[in-house]
């Protein structure tokens, strides 16, 4: 019933050891041991040789195993979104290299398994049913990885697995395979992280996946890839922190879905069409299109060509949102296609001068969002229309024969 105080980084927990047993002999300088212990709740073995010097240890090699080791003295030491806050943890590392205060190029070898795992705790939690790490020592300087999580859920999203390959030298981790498997489809990955300044690259790019296992209030095939780059804060406290420098560019597109939720496309519908909102609220509004290019600079994401197109309505969104500061500011044109359809099918002719074709029609109606990117507030823009053409639009009408113009 020992306990033993760890310090990391500057922060001290206690490491209880409940049963200590083992050998130990010294022959030129070399420790040899086989030592087990009763460790935080399971059991832990090393075995294997230490080379000492007069200041304490130069090499290692040693095999290390663990059994039931509880993760929850994790949160003890430091707390945090990703910080274990319960789970077991089992597994066999070899553990060999020379070891100084300056210098330390120890290499591992092995698989470790941690299993009920938790991250966090309170609603930012998140839990892995089954993590696999596994160490395969293939250079001097060069580790390669692979990373298997088994049942993950983060921030409201479900993953049935999530298997990364890494290579790890001193300076640099690598990427060079990663698959994400949400319920539908897979997510390719690849990039790049530099542990001394906390800089990455980032691209992905989905096959097969469906937009509803990402964002319940959307449904439907969806086409997704991009790059990203940025650096992870040291002190950062969550996502604004992470999203001030973030940069690159996201391609979205989705076919062929429906919007279960309307969000602030119900204040659009009030003012347009009252019945058609009625008919959204009842099934949604399904659209054959919905998706843009977004250029992130910063943190700071704008659009010029995203689009939604259905039965009811053509939208367009032009404009700009802070990811960091939780701001939008953007402006939304909107066609509502349903009453112009019946228009179009009673006064053909008016089909033109109604759309505008690229130019932009008659019908056009404007609205105005900004605020809170997570809550915003979408007003409509009266002044704009009508009035922005009207010397187009006469010319048009005079075109039409006389009786129709009457």
């Amino acid at each position: 019933n020992i306990s033993l105080p760890l310090d990391v980084k500057g922060k001290t927990g206690n490491a209880e050891l409940g049963k200590l047993k083992g050998s130990a002999s010294l022959n030129n300088n070399q420790l040899q041991h086989d030592i087990t212990a009763k460790l935080l709740g399971g059991n832990a073995s090393v075995k294997g040789s230490l080379g000492l010097k007069e200041a304490g240890i130069k090499t290692v090699d040693t095999d290390i195993g663990l059994e039931q080791i509880d993760l929850a003295w994790i949160q003890g030491i430091k707390k945090g979104d990703w910080i274990p806050a319960s789970g077991k943890l089992a597994g066999q590392l070899k553990v060999k290299g020379p070891l100084s205060d300056n210098n330390t190029n120890i290499k591992a070898a092995g698989t470790l398994t941690a299993s009920k795992l938790v991250l966090g705790t309170g609603e930012k939690k998140n839990t892995i049913e089954t993590a696999n790490l596994t160490l395969k020592d293939s250079s001097k300087d060069l580790t390669h990885a692979l990373l298997e999580l088994d049942a993950f859920k983060t921030a409201g999203l479900e993953f049935k697995k999530v298997q990364t390959k890494f290579k790890i030298n001193p300076k640099q981790i690598d990427l060079v395979e990663g698959r994400v498997f949400p319920k539908n489809g897979e997510l390719k990955l690849a990039g790049s992280f530099l542990p001394p300044s906390g800089a990455y690259r980032l691209k992905f790019k989905g096959d097969k996946l469906k937009v509803e296992d990402f964002a319940k209030q959307l449904a439907g095939p969806l086409g997704l890839q991009g790059k990203l780059n940025g650096a992870l804060p040291e002190n950062g406290k969550g996502f604004p922190d992470i999203a001030k420098q973030l940069s690159g560019d996201i391609k979205l597109k989705l076919v062929d879905g429906n919007l279960p939720e309307l969000g602030a496309l119900e204040t659009i519908l009030t003012i347009l069409n009252p019945t058609s909102l009625l008919d959204a609220k009842k099934a949604g509004l399904n659209y054959e299109y919905l998706g843009g290019d977004f250029k992130i600079v910063k943190g700071l994401v704008n659009t010029d060509n995203f689009e939604m197109k259905s039965s009811q309505l053509n939208m367009q969104v032009f404009g700009d949102a802070d990811l960091g500061k939780d701001t939008i500011n953007a402006e939304i044109k909107v066609m509502p296609m349903q009453m112009l359809d019946e228009t179009i099918k009673a006064i053909p002719l008016l089909g033109q001068i109604l759309t505008g074709g690229k130019k932009g029609g008659i019908i056009e109606t404007y609205f105005k969002v900004d605020g809170k990117l997570s809550a915003p507030s979408v007003t409509p823009q009266a002044h704009r229309s009508l009035t922005e053409k009207p010397g187009a639009i006469l010319n048009e009408l005079m075109n039409i024969p006389g009786n129709l113009t009457k």
